[in-house]
């Protein structure tokens, strides 16, 4: 490729000798001319041209004006420059500029290291003041390396983004083409200079000759960054939407300063909510834009674009990522995702590529089948019908609970909506057991409480989207970005947002139970009175729970004790009274209620705290007893055939309730059971009502039969040993599976294929009793439909979520009125 000259060096060149008394920028400590900024610059760029290799540059750099110098000067003498903060740790300085391949290391601070590594570090010449004295703008060749800008990595390792010289300039015309960055706007700038988010507005911005401030948030206080904004009638402020709310915390602040010159708020480098533009129009003025542009390090340019005018109407949580600036700069990648949304991929004109690892770039980096560039964001989005693309969340931000994953992005979008709320980070938090839990940490305004926020949670999202703790906090820590610091967040001793105190312990036992709470729920603040469930205490960790404190010899614990004991001093209680040596074959929920019990019997493998918010959704007046399968939490020996557990069933039913008319239900595998059972109630000549929830009875042969028997590819000799020999495997795991510890996660597994067996070998026969078959609204209803006294209802959810907020309250709304007309 042809060689070429950095435009951004040449255009400080000319500015500095045509308007060298134009102020151009200020870290309000110094302001520079146009002339003092191309002198250091030039200075800079003479230093370098006397280094005996032409390697890249590792620059140290802060927020003050010898810093700017220093990256327009190391483009001016032709070099690629690696941007780095001074106060990185050395170590880590060491790596980064080993792998871009750095030969030499300029401070541009006065304040760092010595030796970074290998490498003496170089401090800054004095500037040459004299313009006929500096050294031309070095052409180079456009394919050379320009710039490495390294970003956080998903897996700890940071991602070095390659630029070439061509690739660079190419970046200051797309971002001048679409979008108003490069308008001649007195602008301030709150971020670091090592990152796009920073450089971009600082360097790309001077090459128009506009006035641009520096913004430190660790070093300037408020007061001074607000009486800046008005001393030098800055027009716009670049910052993060985290830097806007701390920088707004202080209202009465905001009266004493003249801000009407702010017209334009950016917003950049994290999701900013509808709440951040109310929040820049109350301390600004009515009559400010604010602008999200939606880009990344990886590309060029900005791919999508939201800008609300004075007039704009307001909407409620996050803030969309905009249009498209082109019709075709993006695309929706939907592989694998059935809600929706998908991985938003960027087309077009991108950076060179990763740093020394060829298989991220392979994974992200592509070619679409019309010839065009690809690179996958990570993002998920929805487009909705008008073209608005809304981020849903990371890919790499995605983390399993319960076997499910999830995306805590979710949880962040109802926070962020609810009155009151100032900023929400939602992050995963792995407990010692190696299961996961969200923990919420909030920045409120005093008029939310935790009651309120947890029953804004339970109307939107399901149980395993809820975070298990909130935690609030004055002021969510910044890092040096302006963002919020997650690392920091993630290191921190989780406490709990209560309204009260917990008073203070002084039972033996009650103690003891805390201790087992606290190490499997890791909090340390947990009160005697306090819900286990509420402070994120799921089925999997009831039972690892449960197994604690029985090893520890105080009594014995059931897991379904959890449903009417789940406070610690309520189970120490209910080990002193020694309620749970009796294993029942029912946990009923709502006992006092007055209205007749719905018997309902749990999925295979099921465990009864999954029901427990179906039961709060029935009302306190609705009994729920629960039935599980027999041996799941014993030694008996588990029943083979859906009849055999229907008869099981039958008699605790009888036991709990001797005359009808009756109430059954079931989930799943347990449908199927309550059919049978209301098939022996009814021949009896009792009246029964039957419920059954997302019940297929009807299951594939090749969930259980290897497609090479169940497709018979071998000789009828042959065919016959393979036969024999995979069911008899198939029945050594099922007995095998018997021996798992009770109350272990793999005997639910183990419970789960053996009534999968008994449903293969089950006929569901058509049954004149009054029928709701309630299936979610993408499943099957089929099955039932030739039943004449089946009446179907479809919900939302999924065959499992169906049963947890908020779908549930859809699904317990069609009981509630089948149960009302079945008197």
């Amino acid at each position: 490729m042809r060689e070429m000259e950095s435009r951004i060096a040449t255009a400080i060149h000319r500015l500095g000798g045509d308007r060298g008394n134009d102020p151009a920028l200020t870290d309000l400590e110094t302001t520079w001319t146009f002339g003092e900024l191309a002198s250091q610059a030039a200075a800079v760029a003479a230093q370098l041209s006397e280094q005996p290799d032409s390697s890249s540059v590792g620059l140290l750099t802060d927020r003050h004006l010898s810093s700017v110098a220093a990256v327009i000067g190391t483009l001016w003498s032709g070099r690629g420059q690696v941007v780095q903060d001074v106060d990185e740790p050395v170590e880590r300085l060491a790596e980064l500029f080993a792998r871009a391949g750095v030969g030499v290391v300029l401070d541009a601070t006065g304040n760092g290291p010595g030796r970074v590594g290998d490498h003496e570090v170089l401090a800054l010449r004095k500037p040459i003041a004299d313009p006929a004295q500096w050294i031309p703008v070095r052409q180079v060749g456009g394919n050379a390396q320009c710039s490495v800008q390294f970003t956080s990595g998903s897996t700890g390792r940071a991602k070095g983004v390659v630029k070439s010289f061509v690739t660079y300039e190419t970046n200051l015309d797309v971002w001048g083409t679409y979008s108003a960055l490069l308008e001649p706007k007195r602008t301030a700038v709150a971020m670091p200079l090592q990152f796009a988010a920073g450089i971009s507005p600082v360097v790309f911005g001077l090459t128009t000759g506009r006035f641009t401030m520096l913004v430190d948030p660790r070093v300037h206080s408020t007061a001074l960054l607000l009486a800046s904004l008005g001393e030098y009638g800055i027009e716009r402020l670049h910052a993060t939407p985290s830097f806007l709310r701390s920088l707004s915390a202080d209202r009465a602040l905001f009266g004493n300063y003249d801000l009407r010159k702010v017209r334009e708020i950016w917003l950049t480098g994290e999701p900013a909510v509808w709440g951040d533009v109310a929040l820049a129009r109350e301390r600004f003025g009515p009559l400010v834009t604010v602008v999200s542009n939606y880009s990344a390090t990886e590309a060029l340019g900005p791919r999508a674009s939201t800008v609300i005018g004075p007039h704009g109407a307001l909407g409620e949580g996050r803030l969309p990522l905009g249009r498209p600036v082109t019709p075709d700069a993006v695309r929706l990648d939907l592989t694998g995702r059935t809600d929706g949304s998908g991985e938003l991929i960027y087309r077009g004109l991108l950076s060179d590529g990763y740093l020394d690892d060829p298989e991220l770039n392979a994974s992200r980096y592509g070619v679409d089948p019309d010839g065009v560039p690809i690179w996958r964001s990570g993002d998920l989005v929805q487009i909705d019908a008008e073209g608005v693309i809304h981020l849903r969340g990371r890919i790499d931000d995605m983390v399993k609970i319960n076997g499910k994953l999830v995306e805590p992005a979710e949880a962040e979008r109802v926070l962020t909506a609810l009155p009151g709320m100032r900023n929400v980070i939602v992050l995963p938090r792995a407990l010692p057991s190696g299961r996961q839990q969200l923990v919420a940490h909030l920045e409120t305004d005093g008029s939310l409480t935790p009651a309120v926020v947890r029953a804004a949670l339970s109307r939107e999202l399901p149980a395993n989207l809820i975070p298990s703790v909130l935690v609030q906090h004055e002021s969510l820590p910044l890092n040096d970005r302006g963002k919020v610091d997650r690392g920091a967040l993630s290191s921190l001793l989780v406490k709990p947002w209560r309204e009260a105190n917990p008073e203070p312990v002084t039972d033996r036992l009650v103690e003891a139970v805390l201790s087992v709470a606290r190490l499997v729920l890791e909090i340390d603040d947990i009160g005697a009175d306090e819900s286990l469930l509420d402070l994120g205490m799921d089925s999997l960790g009831a039972i690892e729970f449960v197994a604690l404190v029985n090893e520890a010899g105080e009594g014995h614990l059931e897991a379904n004790d959890l449903v009417a004991a789940n406070t610690c001093r309520l189970i120490a209680e209910r080990l002193r009274a020694g309620h749970s040596r009796r294993r029942t074959r029912s946990t009923t929920f709502n006992d006092d209620g007055r209205e007749r019990p719905l018997f309902f019997v749990a999925g295979g493998g099921g465990f009864p705290l999954t029901y427990r918010s179906l039961a709060m959704e029935l009302g306190v007046e609705q009994p729920l007893v629960v039935l599980e399968q027999r041996g799941l939490r014993s030694r008996a020996w588990p029943e083979r055939t859906v009849a055999a557990a229907a008869r099981h069933h039958l008699r605790e039913v009888r036991r709990l309730q001797p005359a009808g008319p009756y109430l059954l239900a079931g989930h799943s595998y347990g449908g199927i059971v309550a059919h049978c059972i209301a098939g022996m109630l009814h021949r009896q000549g009792h009246d029964v009502s039957l419920i059954v929830l997302d019940s297929v009875h009807s299951v594939r042969r090749e969930l259980f039969v290897p497609e090479a028997i169940r497709t018979r590819q071998s000789s009828l000799a042959i065919h016959a040993v393979k036969w024999v020999k995979w069911r008899s495997v198939l029945a050594w795991r099922r007995l095998a599976g018997l021996a798992t510890p009770i109350g272990s996660v793999e005997r639910f597994g183990v419970f789960f294929q053996w009534a999968l067996h008994a449903l293969n070998r089950h006929t569901v026969e058509p049954l004149d009793v009054p029928m709701l078959a309630i299936c979610v609204s993408d499943g099957t209803a089929r099955e039932w439909e030739g039943h004449l006294t089946v009446s179907i209802t479809r919900v939302s959810g999924d065959h499992l979520t169906m049963l947890q907020p908020p779908h549930v309250s859809d699904v317990a709304q069609a009981m509630g009125t089948f149960v009302s007309r079945a008197g």
